[in-house]
Order: structure tokens, then C-alpha cells, then sequence
């Protein structure tokens, strides 16, 4: 009887154990079948290697530098610190999380701002202010770049370099333009107030005349004007606050320098005071200059007399401003011949390099999009002299990545891999901008976002033996080389 029991259980663990090892070779037979739908192979090229986990933000900025762990407690111990105050023991925190860890916290760059400028006012020597400041302005750039804000940037940029080296007033004009020029709608109140000022001290120091005055003070009453119609009631009163100083301030200045007997409020006054006395003699500068600054100032744009009159005070006394107006005119009557020969008089008039770095970005920009054919070529060239005229602006390699992202019909089909590798040269560009002009850093991420998701799939670079960051030869008109990416 217990023999019997005994092979019984002998039996039972026999049977228990061929069945586990059955249902183990189901198991494992199921899970080669899924793994062969679900990794992609070649015969010649093996299996397509996995992606390595993201270490970046969503503007490509390191968030660990290589240890996820170090970069933590180097962020909660310069944290713990400098909510205590202790600015001299949060340092060499701080800095290991800004340099290996930019994309991690933009906390960490407002905290910059406010230890390195209670650091400038305590500094001890010119060289030790200089080492600061330094550092400030690569914290309001990397911040850019990491973390976007860039025109608001530019104009915290322009208050620092007021506050601290006031001396230098053209790179202080240059960050308040840009504020306002990339910030546009969305530029604070008190940004487009230095903007304004600084456009006073270059009117008054013959950096500008009374031509770029008003083109720069149409800029800045348009986005007044918009944030009265549209912002809340603190809005509001900042943007009367700054109407309040900067209107008057114009107006009176536009008087003076056109100055006049009678009482001339519109372009109907304008053409009724001078006109007459413009017909009876046309080669009058007197004459000339009252009507032409009338109807400047009263933006008599689309009047055939101001085109008319632009054109002789150009032929009596050819300057680059109103050589620009001119061709302004012709631009906004989509006559592109004619605004291309006039801004290029003008670019030849002018003698400071960023002025004529900004006309050679009208012609670009002519070239690529409003002309009946597009001449990217052509219009590259522009870009690239701009470039050279003002190394520190983004703008030029912002328009060459647009214009290599729009080129997928004519160096391809218009899709698939051969249309998606124009977008790499493209990346190239809006990423030099952002290096180049952290005050680009915006418009540049916009279009990087864009077109993030026409990137080639890593599928397609592993068909083609390329693999990702390998340099790759662009044909067709862009030329060159770039770094093969996927999205």
C-alpha cells in the first residue's frame, strides 16, 4: 500500500514537471514570435539599435550632464542655500547645475540674476565687475536659449549694461531694439520707454535722422496702440504711462524739424499749404522738404504726391534713409523691381554697417518671398552679407533655415527622405541663430518646433545605412554637409 502511494507522488511530480516544462517552452516560444514583429532587421545590417534616453529639454538643453542623481542634490543643496541667503555657499552648486545642467530648472537662472548682481554692486575692483557682469550676460543668454523669453531678455540685457556701463550706449540701443523689434506686441511698457530714449540720444548724436525716427516710432505706437485695445486695466495704464512720455515727445521733435507758419494737422493740410507752391517750382528744396515731412509725419503712404515727392527730394539730395522710403513705397505698391533698386541705392548710400545690414535683409527677404519666382540663391547671398555686416544678429540664419526647410519640392519629390533631408541644414541655421543672438532664441525655437515632426523616422536613416549625427552631403542648391537627425 505505501509502495503504491509512493509511485503515485513519484507519477504526479513526473507529470507536474513535464507539464511546467511544457507551458515553459509555450511561454518562450510566444515571446520569439513577438520579437520578431516587433524588432525592426536587415540581413546584411543586423537589428536597428535602440534610442538612448532623453537627456534633454524641449529646446535640447542638457538636463543631468551625464548624472541624473548628482544634478538633483546639486539643485536642492545651492536651493537650500540660497533661500537662506548663503549666496557664497550656494555657488559652487549653482554653477555645476548651470554648466552641466541648463535644462533642468530655468529657476536656476533667476536665481543667477539675483546672486551675480548683489555680487556687481559689492564688487571690490573694475576687473572683478567685469568677471561678473560677464557671467550675467551668459546667464540672460543661456536662459534664452534653455528656456525662451528672449526678446524680454534682450531688454533686461539693455537696463543691466544701463545700470553698470552706461557708457556704452550703442550695445545698450542694439538689445533695446531688439526687445522691441522680436518682442513686438508682448513688449513691456517699459522696454519700449529706453527704446525710445535711446532713439533720442542717436537722433541728437546723429546716429539716426528724423526719417528713421519716425519708422522706428510707427514700430513703437503700433504696439502701443494694440496693447490699449487689448490689455487688462494694469496694462492698460503701463501703456498710457509710456504713450504719455514718448507721443509728445515725437510730436514735438517732428515740429520742430518741420517747422511752419500755418497750422498743418493732417495730409489734406499738408498738400493744401505746400503742394501749390511745390508745382510752381519743383526744384524748390524748401518747398520739397515742408511737404516731404508732412506727409512723412502724417503717413501719407499711399498718396501718389509722397512717392512723387520722395523721388525728387532723392534726385536733388540723395540720402540712404529716403532712398529706403522710397523704396518702401514701391515694396508696399508690389512693384519688387523698383523697391530692389532703391534699397540697394540706399545699402549703397549707407556707411553703418548695421543699417546696412537691415537692408540687405529686405532685399533677402524680397528675393525669397515676394518676388513671382523665388530666388533662394539670390537671396541667400543677401542673408550671408548681412551676416557678415552684423555678426551678432540671428535674423540671417533664420531666413537660410526657412528658406532650406521650404526647399523639399526642389530638391525632391515634396516627401519622403529625399524632401525631410533639407530639413537638417535648416536645423543647422535656426541652431546657429541661437548661439550666434540669444535674442533670436524664440523665433528660431518656433521654427525648430515646426518642423521637428517632418525630421526623417530613425527607420528611414537605418534602411539608407545612416545613422543619427552622421555627416551627410546635401545636394541640389543648398550644398554642403550636415548632421543626419531623426525625430
Amino acid at each position: 500500500m505505501q509502495n503504491n502511494i509512493r509511485n503515485l507522488s513519484l507519477l504526479l511530480i513526473v507529470c507536474l514537471a513535464s507539464l511546467t516544462v511544457f507551458n515553459s517552452c509555450r511561454t518562450q516560444k510566444k515571446a520569439t514570435s513577438n520579437t520578431k514583429q516587433e524588432t525592426t532587421t536587415d540581413k546584411n545590417m543586423g537589428e536597428m539599435p535602440e534610442d538612448p534616453p532623453k537627456t534633454t529639454n524641449e529646446r535640447g538643453c542638457e538636463m543631468y550632464g551625464g548624472d541624473e542623481k548628482k544634478a538633483k542634490v546639486a539643485l536642492s543643496l545651492y536651493r537650500e542655500d540660497f533661500k537662506s541667503g548663503n549666496y557664497e555657499s550656494a555657488l559652487p552648486n549653482w554653477e555645476y547645475v548651470f554648466t552641466k545642467a541648463p535644462g533642468l530648472r530655468e529657476q536656476t537662472f533667476k536665481d543667477g540674476d539675483v546672486m551675480f548682481k548683489k555680487m556687481l554692486d559689492e564688487a571690490s575692483t573694475p576687473a572683478k565687475k567685469k568677471e561678473i557682469f560677464d557671467q550675467l550676460m551668459a546667464i540672460y543668454d543661456q536662459r534664452a536659449i534653455c528656456w525662451g523669453k528672449s526678446a524680454f531678455l534682450s531688454g533686461k540685457k539693455a537696463y543691466a549694461y544701463y545700470k553698470y556701463y552706461p557708457e556704452e550706449e550703442d550695445v545698450i540701443f542694439d538689445f533695446a531694439e531688439k526687445s522691441v523689434l522680436n518682442g513686438g506686441n508682448e513688449t513691456p511698457a517699459s522696454q519700449l520707454q529706453m527704446y525710445f530714449r535711446y532713439l533720442l540720444k542717436r537722433l541728437k548724436d546723429q546716429k539716426i535722422n528724423k526719417d528713421e525716427l519716425t519708422e522706428s516710432f510707427e514700430v513703437i505706437d503700433g504696439i502701443i496702440q494694440h496693447n490699449l485695445a487689448n490689455g487688462d486695466t494694469k496694462t492698460i495704464a503701463d501703456y498710457e504711462k509710456a504713450q504719455e512720455e514718448i507721443q509728445p515727445a515725437y510730436e514735438n521733435l517732428i515740429g520742430i524739424m518741420t517747422t511752419s507758419k500755418v497750422t498743418i494737422a493732417s495730409c489734406s493740410d499738408a498738400k493744401g499749404h505746400f503742394l501749390p507752391k511745390y508745382e510752381a517750382d519743383k526744384n524748390n528744396l524748401d518747398n520739397i522738404k515742408g511737404l516731404f515731412g508732412y506727409m512723412l509725419k502724417y503717413k501719407c503712404y499711399d498718396d501718389p504726391v509722397f512717392l512723387e515727392v520722395t523721388q525728387k527730394y532723392n534726385e536733388l539730395e540723395p540720402k540712404a534713409s529716403r532712398l529706403k522710403i522710397q523704396g518702401n513705397i514701391y515694396r508696399k505698391k508690389g512693384d519688387v523691381s523698383n523697391a530692389l533698386k532703391y534699397y540697394q541705392l540706399s545699402f549703397e548710400q549707407e556707411t553703418d554697417n548695421i543699417k546696412k545690414a537691415k537692408l540687405k535683409m529686405l532685399m533677402a527677404n524680397m528675393a525669397a518671398y515676394e518676388q513671382a519666382n523665388k530666388d533662394f540663391p539670390t537671396a541667400r547671398e543677401h542673408a550671408l552679407e548681412a551676416a557678415q555686416l552684423n555678426p551678432n544678429w540671428g535674423k540671417p540664419y533664420i531666413l537660410i533655415g526657412r528658406m532650406y526647410a521650404g526647399s523639399g519640392k526642389l530638391c525632391g519629390p515634396g516627401t519622403g527622405f529625399e524632401s525631410q533631408k533639407v530639413l537638417w541644414p535648416a536645423m543647422d541655421m535656426w541652431n546657429k541663430a541661437k548661439q550666434v543672438d540669444p535674442a533670436s532664441a524664440d523665433e528660431a525655437q518656433k521654427y525648430i518646433n515646426q518642423y521637428y515632426q517632418y525630421l526623417p523616422e530613425k527607420k528611414d536613416l537605418f534602411q539608407r545605412g545612416i545613422s543619427v549625427g552622421q555627416a551627410y552631403s546635401i545636394k541640389c542648391w543648398i550644398g554642403g554637409t550636415s548632421k543626419a537627425r531623426v525625430k
